[in-house]
């Protein structure tokens, strides 16, 4: 028998009517359109309702309701609100075709999820009404959730009830009540007629896992650590970064600017004695380098953290870095392609297929063994020239894939850098106040060169030509971060 959405509406709205009780505080509607009946029953249950979506709602409703057509990624709302109703609309957001939506942005949904959670204090509820089944993209229509995607949206929140529902066989008139298994499990259709299986949530604000970060600079790199640390707090809560200081002027001005969620270590502390003994062997970048895996083994014995990313200082967010720990999931290590542009892919073969710029390694046997062993190769040897198939630190994470297992990071908003960015490789778009690489949106830039401000190109990099989209939104908000970091440590007392 063929199955439709026959009869979703009234499934869908039961479950709204069943869950938001009669009140006087806040409701925000997302998604409301046309007549807007989620929004007539907030109102009837004695709410005050902001609603948010693209689409207009034509009715008329009394004073009680303000809607705000627009983004919800872009609205000035003003919560926290007590209830929020989303229901069937988070399954279309970032697919284009529909809605006015022209560009697509692929964890649009995840993305507005974590916004309705920021919407939200700590005892507000949300009530999620959503297509469940095999995981599945039916563009530009919709998203079905299974048992990938729906851990994945639910990020953040804590499941109060949760209800299912799908067609029984050979009667398509009604949704019927079913296991949760069996709706995650169902196919969906893609017809006409549509079908899948529908899911219902209540959901509470639960508490995020602190994401811990380290990385490493001295003075010399401190604008710019500072500036890391800056896009950290503003797209990577709640974090915790790790910092060594290489030098006692470096330490000693982090320490004057008490940075919060920042744990400052000295290069002393980590230094052993096999590290200190070939110290005077190799130039400071090269002793730098051979820092890494030692740095990252000491931030594990010094924490109780699940999982750790090194992060170079020269590194920058522009947004959250979710849709990567996404796409690592439970692997134990993940490094990042270079990816480069077809002029630099010659390289490859001399200083490597993957990129130290960001390095994850969860807590466990394989990536600690794994950081072990590239600690006892990078004290062996790590220089800036290429040997015996060995170049500074990064040549050995050619074998990682093979040899541990590590998860080529996928994303390419992760890691753009000089050497990726060029020859028409990507398509690069900026929409809403977001920068897209392709349909992702970036996540974090490798700086990779200190800017040059001689350059004939104001906010360019010498040795790399650079898109001027990049230019305006990537390397001019970076200058401009660099000098708000200069002004913060010329701020410093002394």
């Amino acid at each position: 028998m063929t199955y439709t959405l026959k009869g979703d509406r009234d499934t869908e709205y039961g479950w709204l009517r069943a869950q938001l009780p009669k009140g006087t505080g806040r409701v925000l509607d997302f998604g409301p359109e046309g007549k807007a009946p989620t929004v007539a029953f907030a109102l009837q249950q004695g709410y005050r309702v902001d609603g948010v979506g693209l689409e207009p709602v034509t009715t008329a409703y009394d004073a009680r309701f303000h809607p705000f057509q627009g983004d919800l990624l872009e609205a000035d709302l003003p919560g926290p609100y007590d209830w929020v109703v989303n229901v069937s609309t988070i399954e279309h957001v970032g697919l284009a075709g529909r809605y006015g939506v022209v560009y697509p942005y692929k964890d649009g949904d995840l993305a507005a999820m974590a916004r309705l959670r920021d919407l939200m204090h700590d005892n507000s509820h949300q009530v999620l009404v959503l297509p469940v089944g095999r995981d599945s993209v039916i563009a530009p229509w919709h998203r079905v959730y299974g048992t990938y995607r729906l851990p994945l949206l639910l990020r953040g929140y804590e499941v109060l009830a949760e209800q299912y529902w799908m067609k029984k066989r050979d009667d398509d008139s009604v949704y019927r009540p079913c296991l949760k298994a069996n709706a995650l499990n169902c196919p969906p259709v893609y017809g006409p007629p549509n079908y899948y299986a529908i899911g219902g949530l209540v959901l509470k604000k639960a508490a995020l896992p602190t994401r811990h970060y380290c990385t490493y600079f001295d003075e010399n790199y401190l604008d710019r650590g500072l500036a890391l640390y800056e896009s950290l707090r503003a797209h990577c809560q709640p974090f915790h970064l790790w910092i060594c200081a290489l030098s006692p002027a470096c330490q000693d001005v982090l320490e004057r600017l008490q940075l919060a969620d920042v744990t400052i270590v000295p290069l002393a502390e980590i230094e052993t004695p096999g590290l200190l003994a070939i110290k005077g062997t190799r130039t400071w970048q090269e002793y730098i380098w051979t820092l890494t895996p030692p740095w990252m083994l000491q931030v594990f014995q010094r924490g109780d953290m699940e999982s750790l990313s090194y992060l170079d200082a020269d590194t920058y967010f522009f947004s959250s870095p979710e849709p990567v720990y996404n796409e690592l999931g439970t692997v134990s290590l993940g490094i990042t392609p270079h990816r480069s542009s077809p002029h630099y892919r010659r390289y490859a073969k001399t200083n490597g297929l993957y990129n130290v710029g960001m390095v994850y390694a969860r807590r466990d046997d394989t990536a600690l063994a794994c950081l072990h062993d590239w600690g006892r190769l990078c004290e062996d040897w790590c220089y800036l020239r290429v040997e015996l198939g060995r170049y500074c630190d990064q040549k050995y994470l050619d074998d990682w894939p093979g040899k541990w297992g590590a998860w080529p990071i996928q994303h390419k908003g992760a890691n753009l850098a000089p050497w990726n960015q060029g020859e028409a490789q990507y398509l690069y778009t900026v929409h809403n106040g977001r920068f897209f690489v392709d349909d992702d949106p970036l996540v974090w830039y490798h700086y990779h060169m200190r800017l040059n401000p001689w350059h004939p190109e104001p906010n360019q990099p010498d040795g790399y030509p650079i898109d001027p989209l990049i230019g305006r939104h990537v390397y001019e908000p970076y200058a401009q971060a660099l000098e708000r970091a200069l002004l913060r440590v010329q701020g410093v007392p002394k």
